[in-house]
């Protein structure tokens, strides 16, 4: 499918594996037979990808990095551009998301999910399965975040 430009006109957020890669989008509305995706409001989104080489997945050049390739049985998925409005937040959306992709990742065959989560992300992640690698990562597009780097066996 292609990347819907009328709900991203600016491109923001756009990379050259969102064309290959499965998203989310939480609609505000009762239910999706309700909701119009052209006026609803977002309230939240979310990207997975699945790799059969780690070095492919956006983040797998950190488990690399330290040695830690041993934790990512291929195929590997990879967890990234969660986002939930302001608004939404304490609702259980970013959970959804994420259990969600867990569950399209062990669809799509992968054996293991990586993810550099936020603090109060990787707490929900934790409550998921997922297990922090002791890795902290800071990003050139985030100076003032530290992530911490997790992985889940499927």
């Amino acid at each position: 499918t292609e990347v819907n430009h009328d709900l991203f006109p600016e491109k923001k957020w756009i990379e050259e594996i969102d064309y290959t890669a499965r998203h989310w989008v939480a609609f505000e509305g009762d239910s999706p037979e309700s909701v119009d995706v052209h006026t609803a409001p977002i309230l939240g989104v979310a990207r997975l990808t699945v790799h059969n080489i780690l070095a492919e997945n956006p983040d797998g050049y950190i488990w690399i990095r330290h040695g830690l390739e041993d934790r990512c049985p291929l195929p590997v998925a990879d967890l990234c551009k969660l986002s939930v409005s302001a608004s939404a937040r304490g609702l259980g959306i970013g959970r959804s998301l994420s259990e969600v992709r867990i569950n399209a990742a062990r669809d799509m065959g992968a054996k293991s999910v990586l993810v550099t989560a936020s603090e109060k992300n990787a707490r929900i992640l934790e409550k998921l399965g997922f297990q922090d690698t002791g890795i902290r990562e800071v990003f050139p597009n985030r100076p003032t975040y530290e992530f911490l780097a997790m992985d889940l066996k499927l």
